[in-house]
């Protein structure tokens, strides 16, 4: 991608260190900070009198109602929610403390017409936006940082790069109306996250949490103002946690955190904010899970396996190696890649943004937002082949049988760590997927307004984004296992007493017998969008008119490669296949 490079670590470091050395500074004359944790407030006695619970409501929704929001659309300091035209939901730091969601995803559910599905983990949701029909993903929900869109293109890995911490001011989720014209022309739904800023008044907050399933996690915030009436103000904030997850896989399910700092000033007719976000954090990505169901309307568990907890994560099958070259002479070291289970889905990615904000006496508002983003968004899971679980025996005879070899095979069956499997036993088939994708994009977005005369502003807007991904995977090949929570990998061998067949690897590992089913597709692309706007707000007593129009030009390239499969080992006792690189494609 031309004009923007991996954002340079040492620089963001660099930024970082210089706001905490501030705020430690700061520290030393600041009031002792508020403390708090991130388990559920304690429930409190019911007033005796309803009128004063019905009171307390009722405040409570006025002053949702004349909550400003900032987001979609273009007015100078935002509008009332009760202003708008369009769907607003809004949640506060509190607020979503006192939701207690699971994921980001299951945070988005406040807003009406969103669901989002609880499985997959905390990211990789698949998030459904009423009236846009989607098979999987998430491609009509946009989640922005102070304005900006994390990455221009939908992807499934945009929840993948936002964690709720103390570093979060509010939640802004906005659906339909005019917002479309803004940014990357989201017609679903934009869920803002806008950060909190340092104040004159030092504040701070920390909290460290211990739970069940191995939980530890400190969180912590702390604003301050940067020397004695200069206008200027940093924060500093985030988490670092580890958990083995409500499905222990025997290894770390959830691990990492993420650090935010910002830096605001007050200019005479406006604001200035300069902020950046490191977060290198995993998650395990769960898929499906047997459940069994012998009649319409009746669930149970599956022998050995729960459905709250099981998983198919194990110490036992950790480590893999997928083998993607051929290799066939002797002596030759097999080529391909290493995974690592517990990598799971999550993120290492740094973000640099910048907001203007200016609005001027004679009726003219300017603003500029500008975001830049570069890491990588990876993905290491299990996923389900789709296929009920059976015994072993009966699936070492049907995978014979696919592949065609002679039915008068003798069949050993071991364990990864070489004890004798159970023939009798239930086994799974599971399908160990590596995606890798790096990313890069810088994205701007400016707006000026002018007050044609009172009640109606018109806002003249561009929006350029300039950004690209390098997309690595390798899908297809099957893992044999105990359909059981934290299986073994199961090794099969067949004999007619002469030849040896290997129906797995070493690892339990094999291929479908139908090569175009084995993935290992190389792909990198570059894009850039140019979208200019033109709105009109009017307000006319009671009645508040939006319209406006969007012009967008997307220009896209790239190539890809290996779409060619073939023998890994040209040997007729093994079955293993390959994907092969192919010259790259336009």
């Amino acid at each position: 991608m031309k004009g923007w490079k991996q954002i340079d670590k040492r620089a963001l470091a660099t930024a970082i260190s210089a706001v905490l050395m501030t705020g430690a500074l700061h520290a030393q004359d600041a009031s002792t900070p508020t403390q708090q944790t991130q388990s559920p407030p304690a429930k409190t006695q019911a007033s005796g009198d309803p009128r004063q619970s019905s009171s307390a409501s009722a405040n409570k929704t006025v002053q949702s109602l004349d909550q400003v929001v900032v987001t979609g659309n273009a007015t100078a300091g935002g509008i009332k929610k009760i202003d708008a035209s369009y769907s607003i939901t809004t949640a506060t730091l509190q607020q979503i403390k006192e939701l207690n969601p699971v994921s980001v995803a299951d945070l988005l559910k406040i807003s009406p017409g969103i669901y989002p599905e609880s499985s997959g983990g905390q990211t990789g949701a698949n998030i459904e936006v009423a009236g846009f029909p989607s098979d999987s993903g998430a491609p009509f929900v946009t989640l922005q940082l102070n304005g900006s869109p994390l990455f221009p293109k939908w992807d499934y890995f945009t929840d993948a790069m936002v964690r709720l911490d103390d570093t979060i001011d509010r939640l802004e989720a906005v659906q339909g109306g005019t917002s479309v014209l803004y940014g990357n022309g989201q017609p679903g739904l934009i869920a803002n996250f806008i950060l909190r800023e340092g104040s004159s008044t030092p504040t701070g907050d920390i909290g460290v949490t211990y739970g069940s399933e191995g939980m530890v996690r400190v969180d912590g915030f702390y604003g301050f103002p940067i020397g004695k009436d200069s206008g200027w103000y940093g924060s500093i904030g985030g988490f670092w946690r580890k958990s083995d997850g409500v499905r222990d896989p025997q290894f770390a399910a959830d691990k990492g955190g993420q650090l935010t700092a910002t830096l605001s000033h007050d200019l005479e007719h406006g604001s200035l904010m300069f902020y950046a976000r490191e977060l290198k954090d995993k998650n395990q990505f769960v898929t499906d899970t047997p459940i069994l169901n012998p009649a319409p309307g009746r669930f149970s568990e599956y022998p050995g396996f729960s459905p709250l907890t099981g998983t198919f994560g194990s110490n036992a099958n950790r480590y893999q190696f997928l083998e993607l070259a051929p290799c066939y002479t002797a002596g030759c070291s097999p080529s391909g890649q290493n995974i690592d289970m517990a990598n799971g889905q999550g993120g290492d990615v740094h973000m640099l943004g910048a907001n203007l904000d200016l609005a001027f006496d004679n009726g003219w508002s300017l603003s500029d937002k500008l975001l830049l983003v570069a890491g990588d968004m990876d993905t290491t899971a299990f996923f389900s082949t789709g296929d009920n679980p059976t015994t072993l025996s009966s699936f070492i005879s049907g995978a014979a049988a696919s592949f065609g070899l002679p039915n008068n095979l003798t069949a050993t069956a071991t364990y990864r760590n070489g004890q004798p499997a159970n023939m009798n036993e239930n086994v799974t088939v599971q399908n160990p997927e590596y995606i890798h994708k790096k990313i890069q994009s810088a994205s701007n977005e400016f707006r000026l307004s002018k007050e044609i005369f009172e009640g109606n502003t018109l806002t003249f807007g561009n929006y350029t984004a300039v950004y690209s991904e390098h997309h690595l995977e390798e899908d297809g090949l099957n893992m044999l296992l105990q359909a059981k929570n934290n299986p073994n990998p199961i090794v099969v061998n067949l004999s007619d007493g002469t030849h040896n067949y290997a129906l797995t690897d070493s690892q339990g590992l094999f291929w479908n017998n139908q090569p175009q089913s084995w993935m290992a597709f190389n792909e990198k692309w570059h894009a850039t969008t140019t979208a200019f706007y033109l709105a009109d707000e009017w307000n006319v007593g009671k009645w508040r008119f939006d319209g406006g129009a969007r012009m967008q030009h997307d220009d896209i390239g790239g190539w890809f490669q290996n779409t060619a499969s073939g023998d890994l080992d040209n040997n007729p006792y093994t079955c293993l296949l390959y994907t092969s690189p192919s010259p790259r494609d336009p």
